[in-house]
């Protein structure tokens, strides 16, 4: 148990951290951001009880870890998204009921929660738009500045189900999702399926396309370009939980910058991020396993179309032999992702 005297003044009076609640209102993408910090908080009160604000289905992901779970998306805490509402003080005694909150939400729920509990609270403050550092950096920071500062592991999320591989478990599995949040984050769709082309031809590769409800206007075409290839299907809209399921069972993931690809990286996938108009120094899965596509640098323009297959394709590093799709499958990978420098074995 850590004493608290690192934190501001207005903290010396409580004599320990027994119970903290974290406060996050984004979309996955941002929630999943937000998991080192949380991870830290956890690694540095190791006996406190830790509870969560945010968007229940996302909560869920880790829910063996939290103690309770308060859905953000409760007419309960609606005052909190308005400034000065009339009922905002009823919430004071939910909030009270915590020693420490560690909020990553910005106006006018910040400034909402300043009022109800300013004498416990740690806020996210938002950057200057010339800084580009990571936003799961940026994070990390609002706690260290207050002295938490502590080691934590990847994956960032315990995967549903054990994967069990062996040298030559086969068919190669690889999940890939072409959509977003926003259609100019997206490589063109002709390209994900000529992609897809090259890798169904081989046997020993099964590929599942992951599909949302914006992207629900694509299965028909899907279903008729690629009817003919039995180690093709696609993953319709499912639940969260279903979703992290499947993506447990592949062995490699592509995808834009969207929520589903920070989902597969902190799952400990070895991940590929297709980036145009969004910088990935401030938007990248905060994994060691994840590889960012982008344009080459004299070509820099955010034209996701100049990103070639044959450029996604060759990064993959999938084929040493036509017939051997595993054999150039990365095992043993170290890569830094900030001070966290640390080996990750992949499954084989």
């Amino acid at each position: 148990m850590n004493n608290v005297s690192f934190l501001p003044e207005s903290f010396t009076n409580i004599p320990r951290v027994r119970k903290i609640l974290f406060v996050q209102a984004g979309a996955l993408g941002d929630f999943i951001l937000t998991l080192p910090a949380i991870r830290m908080l956890q690694s540095f009160f190791p006996e406190a009880v830790l509870e969560g604000l945010a968007v229940p289905q996302f909560l869920e992901l880790i829910k063996d870890d939290l103690h309770q779970i308060h859905s953000i998306d409760s007419a309960r805490f609606s005052p909190l998204f308005i400034e000065n509402h009339p009922a905002l003080n009823q919430l004071i005694p939910f909030f009270q009921n915590y020693d420490l909150i560690c909020s990553w939400i910005s106006a006018p729920v910040s400034q909402n929660l300043a009022v109800l509990a300013s004498e416990k609270i740690i806020q996210f403050t938002k950057p200057s738009t010339a800084q580009r550092l990571h936003c799961s950096r940026l994070y990390l920071n609002t706690l260290t500045r207050h002295g938490i500062d502590a080691t934590f592991s990847f994956p960032l999320l315990a995967p549903l189900q054990n994967r069990t591989f062996s040298k030559n478990h086969l068919p190669f599995r690889i999940a890939i999702h072409p959509g977003s949040g926003s259609p100019q984050k997206n490589w063109p769709l002709s390209n994900f399926c000529d992609l897809i082309e090259i890798l169904l031809k081989n046997s020993l590769v099964h590929v599942s396309m992951i599909l949302g409800p914006a992207e629900k206007q694509w299965i028909e075409l899907l279903q008729t370009r690629f009817s003919l290839y039995k180690n093709f299907d696609i993953i319709k809209t499912i639940s969260l939980t279903e979703l992290v399921n499947r993506l447990c069972w592949s062995n490699l993931y592509l995808g834009n910058d969207s929520g589903v690809s920070h989902l597969a990286a902190a799952l400990g996938l070895r991940t590929f991020v297709i980036f145009g108009p969004t910088d990935p120094v401030v938007w990248a899965p905060f994994s060691p396993l994840t590889t960012i596509l982008t344009e080459r640098p004299e070509t820099k323009s955010g034209n996701l179309s100049n990103i070639s297959v044959a450029h996604v394709l060759g990064h993959l590093g999938l084929f040493q032999k036509k017939t051997d799709p595993s054999s150039r499958f990365i095992q043993n990978r170290i890569i830094d992702t900030g001070s966290f420098r640390q080996k990750i074995e992949l499954p084989k």
